[in-house]
């Protein structure tokens, strides 16, 4: 029988059976009492001594025997997950008789024991629910903080990233406290608080905050050093996200953190570069974790991807390439030894983890010996793999499919395994998964120097405090009468609401007449700032309504529950895979995609003209029938020089690049040899991108590709993914596998860009959903690279002005969602090209546009127009970030994640036609900005002098 199809069917059953109780009230009867009895009687001494011991509350997380012990025996070797998943059903069925016989601290044992054991079988959600319903059904039966935190990493997964910071915050703030739970020792406090650190750096890690991330993860490997026994999973667990986090930070943010004196990297032994650290550290955390595979394979898979992207770097010596290859290709291998033909895999982590270990070991193989018909065979084998990863997503637990799928693609790795000759490596100890060569790294597991952890928590403390005081409310089953009272965060206290304004603008816009001197504001003014920002402020919002996030963070999901009404509600029909991205919630990366192109700039209505952030040349057009002015300036000059641009098509709006001055083949159907040539990447162009190229390279390289089509849905790609970092200024590729899913389901159709699913090897979190964007319109490549410059720049700003409101105890943070370019290839021509960032669920509100209007009844507003006045004195007057849109609280306080901004500059590095430069500066301090307000003044930002553009 297949296992998941079991679990999914024995835990809908518990659901039902919590269900019924909490309905009817009724008694229990003499025969629930002999069937729990019966149930408890025939589980091993071992299983009912761990539910014991996780009544008496002994510790917050299920141990492994290997995890506190310095010394490791052979019986210590084994994992619980063998144990565990063995009596899965067993546990199940003991569930259920627990709930029918209203022991609700057994039941609550239980999901605290197989809590981990179903994350990997991707069936958290519903175990999450019945938690929810034990509370509901005995609120004082204590739920574990592993259950809290587990909620927490499935929001983050979700793309629900508030909800998962008011759960750690809250952890972190209260010491751990969480419901009727009682700590064992004050050490694991320390371990809780440990965890979440490490989470709230997954979140950073994932909103591309790479510094910030990296001094949390930090912080949690100091914690859980500092417990009596130092905790070796933890501490593998940090070593290896930290280690993915050094792969993207730029060599500047490295330096700065490795030279931090809250930082010793001696620990790693090897720091010398970024990568070469980030591969020492996957070293030691496989080594810490060698009994676990899934731990092995994550770090090693970590560690090969760092050596393989150093080889590229342009610090590696060229006589030694060869050999970090080599090292890249023993890690691949490690990982993909970590089970063997006989042995299930049936969760999602896993299965991207193998597909990705097999898709890098046959790129290592392509770079070491060169392109093949075998190596191609072995890529398409890692293509197809993808494919069935995405079917094995959509499926549910229920259908037989799921566990045939896994197969399938463990089939498919296998295939791989056996193409690319992968052969055991030497291992005196045949419970562990890494070879001898990296056992050796443990035996003195010691961090050096003096870091304080109740120092580091400290720091961080404003944050935590300020995130708990935006959402804070009691649970709703335990009122609290007093503070003393109060219990901490518990399973249901997750009420993080946003408010979703109404956008549409029903007032007139305000126009500021005459010139504004400069000023700054005085002491008097900035000494209370903090604490004015910090209170209560009055919101009015037209046509506003509150609206909870009620979705799971596991799909699908056909009805949602509001807890505090009853009431319920459906999102309509629609296919699993994408039921809790639809038009319940108002869509984002859709509605933010790129400004439209409106027919009649000129009988635009207010609302229309707030709703679509506006083209200079319709600025133009609409100023032209006001006032009689003539003649606009392209901003694709900075691009390319004007004997590039071909006449705009008809109904195109935009003018686009013509294949060193030929013909657009492509548009009329066929595609120019010259074009065609241009798209075909060689080993240079390879070199250059896996290195790091600057603005000006891509220019020249990418403008002959012309203009390309809409591509095919449902179908994995090659690709190569390609950041940008402001800070270095360089765009730098990783080669990856893709599969583009299918179109969002949405209420409202973005007017420029169609939003996608889409799933990648190399993205930040495995676990994660990701949105793909291409345009409607066809168009060149560097359309894509210049939203993303904009967007990594709008990001860079934002990080700055973070500083400056967290030293004057603002409790507010900005963040820009991070996004990236997948050249999608066919071998090693581009057919393609998306823009991709994470997913975020929620509320969606657009609070400007990038000409004359702003919504200031918005107090998110408030903060986003002084985050655009400090980008203008930050860049020395030449950079303004408008079209504010994205996800915030209804207070305005705490988080608000932004997305798809443009920006008005002076240097006009765009192909878009948003940037109006100095007229839309000018747009900006005239008419959206009017006057500073008590964030500017908080900041001490000096009010320009903005003349009106001639």
């Amino acid at each position: 029988m297949n296992n998941q199809s079991t679990v999914a069917t024995l835990l809908q059953e518990c659901k039902r059976t919590l269900d019924a109780l909490l309905l009817a009230k009724s008694d229990t009867c003499e025969e629930a009492e002999r069937e729990f009895q019966r149930c408890e009687a025939l589980l091993p001494r071992e299983l009912r001594t761990l539910l014991e011991e996780a009544k008496e509350m002994k510790w917050p997380f299920v141990p492994e025997k290997w995890q506190y012990k310095h010394d490791v025996g052979p019986e210590d070797k084994t994992n619980l997950q063998d144990m565990i998943s063995a009596r899965l059903p067993e546990l199940l069925i003991y569930l259920k008789a627990s709930i029918m016989v209203k022991d609700c601290v057994t039941a609550a044992a239980i999901v605290f024991l197989i809590d981990r054991f179903l994350y990997w079988l991707d069936a958290s959600g519903e175990l999450l629910r019945i938690a929810k319903a034990l509370h509901r059904l005995q609120p004082a039966a204590p739920l574990g903080p592993q259950g809290l935190i587990r909620q927490a990493r499935l929001s983050v997964s979700a793309g629900k990233l508030l909800k998962a910071e008011y759960i750690l915050s809250s952890l972190i703030n209260d010491n751990g406290a969480t419901g009727t739970w009682r700590y064992a020792k004050e050490s694991d406090r320390t371990l809780v608080q440990s965890v979440c650190l490490q989470i709230r750096g997954q979140i950073l890690q994932k909103l591309g905050m790479w510094y910030e991330a990296a001094e949390l993860i930090w912080a949690s490997v100091v914690g859980y050093f500092k417990l009596p026994q130092p905790d070796k999973k933890g501490i593998a667990t940090s070593l290896g996200i930290l280690a993915d986090i050094f792969a993207s930070m730029n060599e500047k943010d490295y330096v700065r953190f490795q030279t931090s004196a809250e930082i010793d990297l001696r620990l790693l032994g090897e720091f010398s570069h970024r990568l070469l650290s980030a591969a020492e550290a996957c070293k030691l955390a496989a080594a810490y974790s060698q009994y676990t595979p899934l731990f092995v394979l994550t770090a090693v898979n970590i560690r090969g991807t760092c050596l393989l992207s150093y080889s590229h770097s342009r610090d590696c010596p060229p006589e030694r390439k060869k050999f970090y290859l080599c090292e890249a290709k023993e890690s691949f291998e490690i990982g993909l030894l970590t089970k063997n033909e006989d042995s299930p895999v049936t969760s999602k982590q896993e299965l991207h983890s193998f597909i990705k270990a097999a898709f890098c070991l046959t790129t290592v193989h392509r770079w070491l010996y060169g392109e093949s018909e075998r190596l191609r065979d072995m890529s398409r084998l890692c293509k197809e793999a993808m494919g069935k990863l995405d079917a094995y997503s959509a499926s549910v637990a229920e259908d037989g499919d799921k566990g045939a799928l896994a197969k399938g693609i463990m089939a498919l790795v296998t295939s791989v395994k056996k193409g690319l000759q992968v052969r055991n490596f030497p291992n005196s100890d045949a419970r562990s998964y890494v070879p001898d060569s990296y056992k050796g790294a443990v035996e003195k597991l010691t961090l050096r120097g003096e870091a304080n952890f109740e120092k580091i928590l400290a720091m961080h403390s404003q944050h935590h405090m300020s995130v708990c005081e935006v959402f804070e409310n009691t649970c709703r089953i335990h009122k609290a009468t007093s503070r003393e009272a109060k219990m901490g965060a518990c399973i249901t206290t997750l009420k993080t609401e946003t408010k979703c304004v109404d956008t549409v603008c029903t007032t007139e816009e305000t126009v500021s007449k005459g010139k504004v001197t400069a000023k700054r504001c005085t002491a008097s003014e900035t000494r209370s700032c903090s604490e004015r920002l910090s209170g209560q402020t009055t919101n009015k919002h037209i046509g506003s309504a509150v609206r909870k996030s009620s979705f799971e963070e596991t799909e699908p999901l056909e009805r949602v529950i509001n807890e505090e009404t009853g009431a319920c509600g459906t999102c309509g029909n629609r296919s699993p895979a994408t039921t809790a991205e639809s038009s319940c919630t108002v869509e984002h990366q859709l509605a933010a995609s790129t400004p439209a192109t409106p027919a009649s700039a000129g009988r635009m209505s207010i609302s229309d003209h707030f709703n679509s952030a506006t083209t200079e040349e319709e600025e133009e057009k609409s100023q032209n029938m006001v006032n009689g002015a003539h003649g606009s300036t392209s901003p694709l000059s900075a691009w390319h020089s004007p004997a590039q641009l071909s006449k705009s098509r008809p109904g195109s709006a935009h003018p686009c690049p013509s294949p060193r001055g030929g013909a657009l083949g492509s548009v009329q159907g066929s595609i120019p040899g010259e074009v065609l040539d241009a798209r075909r990447l060689r080993d240079d162009d390879y070199a250059r991108l896996l290195s790091g190229v600057e603005h000006s390279w891509l220019v020249q390289r990418l403008l002959p590709t012309g203009i390309f089509k809409v591509k095919q849905l449902q179908k994995a790609h090659s690709a190569l993914l390609l950041k940008y970092s402001k800070k270095s200024g360089l765009w730098t590729g990783q080669e990856t596998a893709v599969y583009i899913g299918d179109y969002l389901n949405v209420a409202k159709e973005g007017k420029q860009r169609n939003a996608f699913w889409i799933h990648f090897l190399h993205q930040e979190e495995s676990l994660g959903r990701y949105v793909g964007k291409e345009y409607k319109e066809e168009k060149g490549l560097l359309h894509h690279f210049s939203d993303v410059e904009r967007q990594m720049t709008a990001q860079y700003y934002v990080t700055e002005f973070n500083k400056r409101l967290y030293e004057q105890k603002v409790p507010t943070q900005i963040f820009y969602i991070p996004s990236a370019v997948l050249l999608i290839l066919e071998d090693r021509t581009i057919i393609g090209c998306v823009s991709v960032e994470p997913y975020i669920l929620g509320e969606f509100v657009k609070l400007s546009n990038n000409t004359k209007i702003v919504k200031n009844e918005y107090k998110a507003t408030q903060y986003g127009l002084a985050y655009g006045h400090f980008c203008y004195e930050f860049s020395k007057g030449t950079d303004v970030v408008v079209d504010l849109q994205g996800w915030v609280t209804g207070n305005g306080k705490g988080l608000i994640y932004l997305t798809d901004p443009q920006i008005h500059s002076l240097n006009r590095k765009d192909v878009s036609h948003t940037n109006f430069g100095k007229r839309g500066i000018y747009y900006f301090f005239h008419n959206q900005h009017v006057e500073c307000n008590e964030i500017c003044h908080c900041l001490s930002l000096t009010r320009p002098i903005i003349e009106p553009p001639v």
